[in-house]
């Protein structure tokens, strides 16, 4: 399991963090999961200092010889290091629910708490609902 404090505060911290990580989720035959990897794999074309660099590499390597399943969530899929998106064997985009999504979303849940739904759910859903995501 990865603890929520592996970004460090000194230089190369961050490297022996995600080091041990992926060291810890083979010996335990874990899935991996790093949630906001973003913090990890910022694209390195934009990189000013050396560390940051040294960050992307380590988190590619580690990733590179890693065996398990190794799952990364972001919502900045479009700062991550193209070297690390090559890496992925899938990409899967959660995006906002669609309107009838959410209206049947929320048909359901009133459902199972036994909440009435007003007659106009599905207007209301289209007006209301079209930024949501399931979370909220």
């Amino acid at each position: 399991m990865l603890r929520p404090d592996v970004a460090g505060a000194l230089v190369g911290e961050n490297e022996q963090n995600i080091a041990a990580a992926f060291r810890a989720a083979t010996r335990d035959g874990a899935l991996l999961l790093i949630d906001e990897v973003d913090s990890f794999l910022r694209d390195r074309e934009g990189a000013s200092r050396s560390w940051e660099a040294t960050l992307v590499n380590e988190m590619l390597t580690q990733m590179e010889a890693f065996e398990g399943v190794f799952v990364a969530t972001t919502n900045l899929m479009a700062g991550l290091d193209q070297a690390a998106l090559r890496r992925f064997d899938v990409k899967v985009k959660l995006d906002y629910l669609q309107t009838w999504q959410a209206e049947a979303l929320l048909r359901r849940y009133g459902e199972r708490l036994g909440l009435a739904m007003p007659d106009d759910l599905g207007r209301l859903a289209a007006v209301h609902l079209r930024y949501v995501t399931p979370g909220e």
